[in-house]
């Protein structure tokens, strides 16, 4: 952790900087979800239970409709989601609703990740201060911030990018609060910290790695600022964790209850998925950073990771510890996890992978200058100003474009994916000529019950059959591997188009 005194012109420079990074993300929205994952519509069904008071109905739904094996830990029949980013969505319900019929708001639940992409490129510039100069730290927030990679996870309605927003503003407050000198600064700061930590804690399972590891960062700067000990001073320090740990106990108790923990999971991965998990955490990060111009270089991604491997020996242990331990603890996570959650899951450790990076190209200029004389132009810092402002605007071209194209009319929207044109008249169809108590076999099956309202479900998971169903949807273009999908073709078709067609089952 290190220490720093922000200025006036350190928190206008991050407000310019998420409204830049504001306006140049929101060219990448759209009308439609291109990814048919159907994460996103297990959030928005319980943010709509919430809404609506009837939160236990649908942790009794979750535990029927999701196309994985469930976790052992489902208990009584019910399956609790983390319930942080749910919560914010349920707010957007209450404001706009959902349309089942042409399926036009759901770009309004996309904005709680478009701000929180902006909030994150604030966060990021105050963050690096702490490192860096002014300028080498809002460059670096607005092309991590502005990576296509990132935008596009806008379009999931996924709430990693909420996640990664909490956990940098976290770190941030935890370094804050242990420099903080004045005594009401301080409690203001720690209030934060601990409001901070507790969201974190609800938005996803491995939140409470989040705020271990600031503690841990704590500790250590504690004990390197050799902070004379005393019963006053612990208590001092204490107070944002135990604010923490009574914000979730009386959120559990009294608001929404505790996630379905899945620890089971890691007991499922064998030696290819060891393999596997590595190779994916590489080349998803080598690409992301190998976009950070918007096209592929195949060459940036590879220098920006050596780098970043570079300083991490060189200064991760001595001077960001904790940061390291993010980094290998998300290493260790993604490695023994079962299944493949592409960026999702390594996105709230790309920033520091970034900030390491700038220790190792710094070193490598650094022994470069030692070794040989350089010309004078490469030292003065019009240089580096007039290259970092090159690549800024080399990265901001493609969005600038997207959203020319947005707000001139001219985006295609709605035309693939989850809201094109044949899934939505499927949709419509269902509603119109499926009861309610009705249950439909499908690959994606929260989705289509977000859609329509119907419980669907897979026939060949979690101890189904399909004796249980009274319909089944196939998807002709979309590989959704279902079993007993020819089974159900050989009853009536009762609709059809270019995307979809239905079958009934209760002949």
């Amino acid at each position: 952790m290190h220490p720093a005194r922000y200025t006036k012109r350190d928190f206008l420079l991050a407000a310019i900087t998420a409204l830049m990074v504001l306006v140049l993300s929101a060219g990448v929205l759209s009308a439609d979800l291109s990814r048919w994952g159907d994460d996103f519509a297990g959030y928005l069904n319980q943010a709509f239970a919430i809404a609506d008071h009837r939160q236990d109905e649908q942790y009794r739904l979750n535990a029927v409709m999701p196309p994985t094996t469930l976790p052992e830990e489902v208990k009584d029949g019910k399956l609790v989601y983390s319930w942080g980013f749910p919560l914010l969505e349920a707010g957007v319900y209450r404001l706009v609703g959902f349309d089942r019929t042409e399926y036009s708001s759901v770009i309004w639940y996309k904005l709680i990740l478009l701000f929180s992409v902006a909030a994150c490129a604030a966060v990021l510039v105050l963050f690096l201060r702490r490192l860096f100069s002014l300028r080498l730290s809002v460059f670096l927030s607005v092309i991590f911030c502005i990576n296509s990679m990132l935008l596009n996870e806008i379009n999931t309605l996924y709430g990693d990018i909420v996640f990664l927003l909490f956990t940098m503003l976290t770190f941030l407050l935890a370094e804050c609060f242990v420099f903080a000198e004045k005594p009401s600064c301080r409690a203001g700061i720690g209030l934060l910290y601990a409001l901070s930590m507790g969201f974190t804690y609800e938005l996803r399972l491995n939140g409470f790695t989040v705020i271990l590891i600031a503690l841990f960062g704590h500790g250590v700067c504690l004990v390197r600022k050799q902070v004379p000990f005393s019963g006053k001073r612990l208590v001092a320090d204490a107070l944002p964790y135990a604010g923490c740990a009574t914000l979730v106990l009386l959120a559990e108790r009294f608001l929404l209850p505790a996630a379905t923990s899945n620890m089971s999971d890691l007991r499922q991965m064998g030696w290819d998925s060891l393999v596997y998990n590595a190779w994916v955490m590489i080349e998803r990060s080598y690409t992301f950073f190998d976009l950070t111009t918007g096209f592929r270089t195949y060459v940036l991604g590879a220098l920006i990771l050596t780098a970043a491997v570079t300083g991490l020996i060189r200064n991760g242990f001595r001077d960001n510890l904790y940061l390291s331990m993010l980094w290998f603890g998300t290493i260790i996570i993604l490695l023994i996890l079962p299944y493949d959650q592409g960026l999702r899951y390594m996105l709230n450790v790309l920033p520091v992978i970034l900030m390491f990076s700038v220790y190792g190209f710094r070193w490598v200029w650094n022994t470069v200058k030692q070794k040989r004389s350089l010309p004078g132009w490469m030292h003065q810092k019009r240089t580096g100003m007039a290259v970092m402002g090159l690549i800024l605007c080399i990265c901001a071209i493609p969005g600038a474009g997207k959203g020319i194209r947005l707000f001139s009319g001219l985006s295609t929207e709605g035309s693939v994916g989850v809201y094109s044109e044949g899934a939505r008249e499927v949709y419509r169809f269902i509603q119109t000529h499926v009861g309610e108590e009705e249950t439909i076999g499908f690959g994606k099956p929260r989705a289509l019950y977000l859609n329509t309202g119907r419980v669907s479900f897979r026939p060949d998971r979690n101890g189904h059959s399909m004796d249980e169903l009274d319909y089944f949807l196939v998807s002709k273009r979309y590989d959704f591997v279902v079993e007993h999908t020819e089974e159900a073709m050989q009853q009536p078709c009762i609709f059809e188009n270019d995307e979809f067609a239905l079958y009934d089952l209760r002949h």
